[in-house]
């Protein structure tokens, strides 16, 4: 049974290293195109802060986009030209990803409905001005801002 890769100290790491440096992958890209942010996987984006969601949420990143802001789990994009901590971004990626896998698995075969991420409004709210009602919420849920943290 794969363990839960601990970010803490790739956190303060990668918080002591900002502004860093990233670029969106596929999947991530097609999510944001869903809710009307345009980017490109070869856009350089701007990491300005790094917050722990906790052990459904891992690691994710805060970036300014044009003056928009985007939370958006480490696990989506693609870190380089930032020197070593790359590697271990990289490394932790992918033991999430491994681990988030394991556990859907485990839910799946004990006949337990999909996790939901779960987001402190004021772990994002430093970040952005709430969304429209009809938007959807910034905490990755994939419900209507106004039916989950704009309650």
């Amino acid at each position: 049974m794969l363990q839960m890769p601990n970010g803490t100290d790739l956190m303060r790491e990668m918080k002591a290293a900002l502004p860093l440096f990233c670029y969106s992958k596929m999947r991530n890209t097609k999510v944001l195109a869903a809710q009307g942010v345009r980017l490109s996987e070869r856009t350089r984006l701007e990491v300005t802060d790094v917050l722990d969601m906790g052990e459904v949420g891992g690691l994710s990143c805060v970036i300014d986009h044009g003056g928009q802001p985007l939370v958006m789990s480490v696990t989506g994009f693609n870190f380089r030209d930032n020197g070593e901590i790359d590697k271990r971004i990289t490394a932790y990626s992918k033991g999430r990803i491994e681990w988030v896998k394991q556990e859907e698995r485990l839910d799946s075969m004990q006949g337990l409905k999909p996790r939901k991420k779960t987001v402190k409004q004021n772990d994002i709210s430093n970040y952005s001005a709430s969304p429209a009602k009809n938007s959807i919420c910034p905490c990755g849920s994939s419900k209507k801002y106004k039916r989950c943290c704009g309650k």
